[in-house]
């Protein structure tokens, strides 16, 4: 998929779930900002959780737009796990992980 593709689909769910028509992107600097500016709604909270791109070796991603308190920490400990590794021993996949964070 190309930046200008991945931009574009951020867009529409960026509208989808936030009801905001959101303009056209240039880059992610402008994507980061519209995500910013949707956030900020009173009584809104939102749990963004992301791994950092750059880091190519894992990339695991996940997110949620929820207003139920009670999907968070179970949300938080499932992403916490995935990077702690604890599935690690079983996936089979291990060769192909440049950083096994059990080696």
């Amino acid at each position: 998929m190309t930046n200008r593709k991945q931009l574009a689909a951020f867009r529409e769910q960026l509208s989808a779930q936030t009801g905001r028509a959101v303009p056209r992107l240039a880059d992610w600097a402008a994507a980061f900002r519209e995500l910013d500016a949707s956030l900020d709604v009173p009584g809104r909270k939102v749990v963004l959780l992301d791994e950092v791109s750059w880091m190519w070796w894992r990339n695991f991603e996940n997110g949620i737009l929820t207003d139920d308190p009670a999907l968070v920490a179970p949300l938080v400990e499932q992403f916490d796990s995935v990077w702690r590794g604890d599935f690690c021993r079983d996936c089979g996949r291990r060769e192909f992980c440049g950083d096994c964070p059990i080696s």
